[in-house]
């Protein structure tokens, strides 16, 4: 398996059991999927802010890059939900044009999206 079909499993495990120890081994064995920079929005875009291990991270994807997904260290976490993990394929293309012709202040009705 690949490193972002790794990083995406352990994802799932996070998300559904709340455990981040195979999150932070993969971090550890592939640092590579830390970043320092932040692509242009909405192409690469917010998942969520978690805590693995005693660092912050904004999990970001990047729509142009296959769904890439990067972590990006930061201070302090953002509780506030980003774009849906679920929302993938065509649907994230369709989210991604919308909100790059017309941007939304307000929070978004994902299931238009489903």
């Amino acid at each position: 398996m690949n490193i972002q079909g790794l990083l995406k499993r352990a994802l799932s495990h996070y998300l559904e059991f709340g455990d981040s120890e195979e999150l932070r081994q993969i971090l550890n064995a592939h640092p590579e999927v830390i970043s320092a920079e932040y692509g242009e929005y909405p192409d690469m875009h917010r998942l969520m802010d978690l805590r693995i291990g005693d660092r912050n991270f904004r999990l970001c994807r990047q729509i142009s890059q296959q769904e890439s997904i990067t972590l990006i260290p930061i201070e302090e976490l953002f509780d506030t939900p980003g774009v849906p993990l679920w929302l993938t394929g065509g649907k994230l293309v369709l989210w991604a044009t919308d909100e790059k012709e017309n941007p939304s202040d307000e929070p978004i009705d994902w299931n238009r999206y489903r």
